[in-house]
Order: C-alpha cells, then sequence, then structure tokens
C-alpha cells in the first residue's frame, strides 16, 4: 500500500477493546490511528502509553471554525466535526485518504480496510450508497435538512457510519465550513460536496453491510466487509476471534 492512510475512531468514551483492536490495526499495516473522544470530562491521561493518537478538542474552538451542526439534531460539534477539523486544521500532515469510522462499526480483521483501499486507490469518497435526489423534493426522508445546505439541486447522500475521504474532499469541506461557518447534515454532506466539487464517488459492495438498522449474526459476517451496527464492542471482538478461528491457515 503506497498511499498514505489514517483511521479515525469515532467515540463518545472509546472502550478499552476498541483501543485494543486500534493497536493491532496500526501494528498489521502502518495505518496511523486516531480515536476521537467526543467527552470532553472522559480523563484519558491513563492512554498515555497508547501508541494510538487520543484527541480531545474544545467545541468552542470546533464550531468558531464552522465545523458544527453535522450531526441530526445535534446544533454543537459532535466527534465526527472535530475529526475533520482536527485534520485540516491541527494535524495537518498529507493523508491521500482518511477513513472515518463510527465506534459500532465491526471491522472484521486487520486486513479488512487495507483489501479495501488497495481496490479504490483513486476515490475521492468511499461511502456505502449514493442515493441522488434530482428534483429537490424534501418530503421524503431527511432531504428536508437540504434546504441548510449551498447547493442547488442536484442533492446526494449515504450512510456515512464508515466513510473514506481523499484530502480533495477535505479542502472543499473545509472551504465549505470557512465560508459559511457551519456545517449541514452529514448523510447529505460528503455526497453532495464530492458531487459538486466532480470529485470521485465509488460505493464499494464491502461497505453494503453499513446500514441504519440491523442485528448482525456471526454468520451473516463476511471477512471483507463492514457491518453497521455491532454496538456491543465485546460481541466485537467475539466474532472477531471466531472469525480468526475459522479462516483457512
Amino acid at each position: 500500500m503506497n498511499h498514505k492512510i489514517a483511521i479515525a475512531l469515532l467515540t463518545v468514551r472509546p472502550h478499552n477493546e476498541t483501543i485494543k483492536f486500534a493497536e493491532s490495526l496500526q501494528n498489521a499495516h502502518g495505518y496511523e490511528m486516531f480515536i476521537f473522544i467526543d467527552d470532553n470530562d472522559y480523563d484519558i491521561e491513563y492512554l498515555h502509553n497508547s501508541s494510538i493518537h487520543m484527541v480531545k478538542i474544545r467545541n468552542d474552538l470546533v464550531e468558531s471554525a464552522g465545523y458544527k451542526c453535522s450531526i441530526l439534531h445535534l446544533n454543537r460539534a459532535g466527534s465526527r466535526d472535530k475529526s475533520l477539523f482536527y485534520f485540516s486544521h491541527v494535524h495537518t500532515v498529507i493523508f491521500d485518504h482518511i477513513w472515518f469510522i463510527e465506534e459500532d462499526v465491526f471491522i472484521p480483521t486487520t486486513d479488512t480496510i487495507m483489501n479495501i483501499d488497495n481496490v479504490y486507490t483513486e476515490s475521492d469518497l468511499l461511502a456505502p450508497n449514493n442515493n441522488m435526489n434530482i428534483d429537490g423534493d424534501t418530503s421524503r426522508w431527511y432531504w428536508s435538512h437540504a434546504k441548510y445546505c449551498h447547493f442547488s439541486i442536484p442533492w446526494a447522500s449515504s450512510m456515512i457510519c464508515a466513510i473514506r475521504l481523499s484530502r480533495s474532499l477535505l479542502y472543499e469541506i473545509d472551504k465549505y465550513a470557512t465560508l459559511y461557518k457551519t456545517l449541514f447534515l452529514d448523510e447529505i454532506m460528503f455526497n453532495t460536496i464530492a458531487l459538486h466539487s466532480n470529485l470521485r464517488v465509488d460505493t464499494p459492495i464491502e461497505l453494503k453491510g453499513i446500514v441504519w438498522r440491523n442485528d448482525w449474526k456471526l454468520e451473516e459476517i463476511l471477512i471483507t466487509g463492514l457491518y453497521h451496527p455491532i454496538k456491543n464492542i465485546e460481541t466485537q471482538s467475539y466474532f472477531r476471534t471466531q472469525l480468526l478461528h475459522h479462516m483457512p491457515a
């Protein structure tokens, strides 16, 4: 893998198993790993020996730069806003791509993301979907939130629990936040900004397990894909162990 890629895990307060797997993922393939912590009162001092970047950022710092309102019913900055701000204004090392993955997304093995990256080397946005709204109908789904964006139709949307962004798309998002001092609903924002910036969007089959709601069973899991939601992190660890034991030698 020649591209420089980071993985940002989005949490409120990270589970110990999340941290352990992040360290394994970093050690296996050299990804630079970041865990974003939304709870600013959460004590991370005990994690100072971890090789993972543990990131907490004050809400007011992020919001003043326009990184807010991307999460439904949340008018402040959340971990996704903070992570987007961080890679444009704080940790400005040039990554070719950055994954943004919620903690309740299941990553089956330390190879799963690498294998996706090796296929999709040029995409500006990897997302589960790229649903188009070409007529401006805001009566269905959450399309009414598109009225808060500064783009005319067409708009586009996707589940965004696990997505990968290019440096070019991050730059366009930062331009928007700087100009308008706010973002807009994340499930519309990423795809719509990519669309209006003439950037490349791909929807890998490996991300089709990213859905709003499902009670995933172990027998449904393929090691090639990502899955949402599996909110119990200990269940994620159990699934990972079982899959490892049944992988071909």
